[in-house]
Order: structure tokens, then sequence, then C-alpha cells
């Protein structure tokens, strides 16, 4: 059953890569690969894509019914709880007839409450939302060669079956302000790493990935506008190299 779940979560995200690299939207294609899937992860996408069509009724039962299919540990519970609170602040916005563009300041106090210190997906579209709009951006978690315990560097080499099921996805692509790097480990980190090189493969930006599903925000303003190779590793092993393409 592990091996088919793998398999069929591989295959949703190469699927997945071809709808958004279509011109045509398909919003209840991707639907429909989430609901396959059935994990946490894939039922807060989900919800996402009902967020994007202010159906915040559905999008709240998806996060509910997360409980009921799931046996999710503290901090799991935990961030399901923000994800219904950000519901919870967003949906009055919206069925007012406002753009998030046009949050109160009481407003963006309450999701940079939400957010706090966490850097789970409920906090991460939070803070989406107000480096986006209100330039309240916070720096993702970096790393030198001080960033990661010895203990966990070396030449151990990640199988090649295991890089397989590795994603690293990156939206927007061409970027102008901001850009999510969405990644997805076949196991928990080791010493992971998304590593940014300019064309003449210097290294720029080094984020240090603490789960095996994070998204991490970057502010693409610091960089100038040009061609980037973003580089997933784990373990001391690439499992895999995206381009990036800023434009300003």
């Amino acid at each position: 059953m592990a091996h088919h779940h793998s398999e069929l979560t591989q295959n949703a995200h190469l699927l997945m890569d071809y709808y958004r690299a279509d011109t045509v939207e398909h919003v209840d294609s991707l639907r429909w690969v989430w609901q396959q899937i059935r994990t946490p992860a894939a039922r807060y996408a989900e919800a996402m894509t009902y967020l994007q069509q202010d159906n915040f009724g559905t999008a709240r039962a998806v996060i509910m019914d997360m409980i009921d299919e799931h046996e999710l540990r503290d901090k799991q519970e935990d961030e399901r709880f923000r994800m219904l609170e950000l519901i919870d602040l967003l949906e009055p916005v919206r069925l007012g007839g406002r753009e998030y563009a046009s949050l109160t300041s009481a407003e963006q106090t309450a999701l940079q409450t939400l957010i706090g210190e966490h850097r789970d997906r409920a906090a991460t579209w939070a803070q989406n939302l107000l480096c986006f709009h209100f330039n309240r951006c916070r720096a993702p978690l970096t790393g030198g060669d001080g960033g990661v315990p010895k203990a966990r560097r070396g030449g151990a080499v990640v199988e090649e079956s295991a890089a397989l099921y590795a994603s690293l996805r990156i939206y927007p692509n061409p970027a102008n302000n901001y850009v999510v790097l969405d990644v997805t480990l076949p196991s928990a980190p080791k010493g992971s790493t998304v590593v940014i090189h300019d064309i003449a493969g210097r290294k720029l930006k080094q984020l240090i990935v603490t789960s095996q599903e994070q998204q991490i925000v970057l502010d693409s303003r610091e960089l100038a506008p040009g061609s980037y190779s973003v580089v997933l590793s784990d373990n001391g092993a690439t499992l895999e190299t995206k381009n990036l393409i800023i434009r300003q």
C-alpha cells in the first residue's frame, strides 16, 4: 500500500506540474488529484482551491473532515485550528465585497497574530497575504555552513529511488514580487536545504528545510532580474534542480 501510494503521489505531482504549465486553468482537475491522494497536505491544498474561489464553507468542511480521516498529532491539530482561524478571518473580507489588499490594520494584526512564530501551511498562506499586499515580509529560515549540525552532514547518499518521490515546485515563475518554493521530501529531512545559485554558479541563498512538506516564501525583489537555479538537496545528495526567472 505504501509503495502504491508513493507511485500515486509521484504521478499526481507530474500531472499537477503539467496543469500548472498549461495556459488553461485546471482548478477542478487539480482538486480531483488532491482528492485521490487524501493526505493531510492534499487536503490543505484542496481547501486552498476552494478559498481561491471564495467557497469558504466547503474549504472549512474539508479541514473539519480531516479529524475523521486522519489521526492527527498535537502539532498537526494546532495547524488545523490555525487553518480554520484563517478561513474565519478571510471569509468576512470577501463576503463584504473587499479584496485582500484592503485589509484593515486590525485584520492585518489578526493575521500577524495567527502567524506568530509558526511556519506551517496556515501561517505561510497568511504570511503570503501580508508580504504580497502590505510588504510585511519575514525572512525565511536560512543557514550557512554553521546552519546544519555536523552530525547531519557528510557523505551519506540518498537512494536514487527515494529521489523519485521528492518534489520542488516554484511559483509564480517568472516571479516579480515574491516566489513560493513548495518542497516535498521522501522522508523526514536530514540536513535538507534549498540553495539558489546565479548563472555563474555562485551560491546566493541557502534555505533550511525543516519538515517533509514545506512552503518557503521569498521576497524575490532581493534578487536582481535574471535567471537562477534552485537546488533541493537532502543528506548531501541533490534531489531536484529547477530554474527560476526573476522579472521586476
